[in-house]
């Protein structure tokens, strides 16, 4: 549904050619932007696959990658720029990480002139996973004269995150687009869990230690016993009353006791903490062809 507009702009007859304005990458240290999620890249990924999709999946596929250019290719609507035709190609399917390459014309009411934008798009296919890897977005230009020199149109990206989208390369006036973009990505979902369990560690006590916790221990049951009065003593002849009180005074007891057992034990409790990764691998790619 959208790559049929490419062959109406971006890489029909490898003659995109407007102006004199230099190339431009915009470095591989980018971040996804914020607003870009997971959902939406599997949507466009997914209905750009589907043979027949229903005007309601094509629509929400359409919104979705409007958002994923708009917020990629950095446009500037104070400077006059809004986003044009968009385009895109799916990578081949994958059960761990699905994308997409995009391209989109950026124009401006204000220079009148244009641009090409061009992301590439991945997202992990499972709950809870997130990416690991690289990926690659190759925009082969050359430049309209000798004058103009090329820059890098190659974007190298590390992955992360549950969804990832590459820094855009932006070709401006002055370069023609010299073979069709691609887009790779190859690398694993992963996801660690970790469980904590205690352990017992030998930990022998000493006389002196133990002659404490026994200290502790009776002051702890003679406290229970003096609130327990007192409870009692407001309680009056409420059952309810006296009922609560004695709950309160044999959990206070139980306690006390509980805690002197571990004083006293010769070995103490350990948090011990086990992560395990599970490590899905996968590799796509996608090239935006005339057609």
């Amino acid at each position: 549904m959208y790559t049929s507009r490419l062959a109406r702009t971006a890489v029909a007859g490898a003659a995109l050619a407007i102006g004199s304005v230099a190339l431009a990458a915009v470095p591989a240290t980018a971040a996804t932007p914020t607003g870009i999620t997971q959902d939406q890249v599997l949507t466009v990924a997914s209905t750009l696959r589907m043979d027949d999709p229903t005007e309601a999946q094509e629509i929400a596929a359409q919104k979705a990658l409007r958002v994923v250019m708009n917020r990629s290719c950095a446009i500037d609507s104070d400077a006059g720029e809004y986003l044009g035709d968009n385009f895109a190609e799916p990578t081949q399917a994958n059960a761990t990480a699905d994308g997409f390459i995009g391209g989109a014309r950026v124009d401006n009411v204000v220079t009148e002139t244009s641009r090409y934008c061009f992301v590439g798009a991945v997202a992990s296919t499972v709950p809870g996973f997130t990416l690991q890897g690289t990926a690659a977005l190759d925009v082969p230009t050359q430049p309209v004269s000798s004058s103009n020199v090329s820059a890098a149109a190659v974007s190298t990206s590390a992955l992360s995150g549950d969804v990832f989208v590459t820094p855009p390369v932006s070709v401006g006036q002055g370069f023609n687009i010299s073979a069709a973009p691609s887009f790779s990505a190859a690398g694993a979902s992963t996801k660690t869990t970790t469980t904590t369990t205690e352990v017992k560690v030998a930990d022998r006590k000493t006389k002196s230690e133990k002659k404490a916790a026994k200290s502790k221990y009776t002051k702890r049951l003679a406290a229970a016993k003096k609130n327990y009065a007192k409870a009692l003593d407001k309680a009056g002849s409420s059952k309810n009353k006296k009922a609560a009180a004695k709950r309160i005074y044999v959990k206070a007891r139980a306690l006390a006791k509980a805690k002197y057992k571990i004083a006293i034990a010769n070995y103490k409790l350990v948090k011990k903490s086990n992560s395990t990764t599970d490590t899905r691998p996968f590799t796509i790619g996608a090239t935006l062809n005339e057609g």
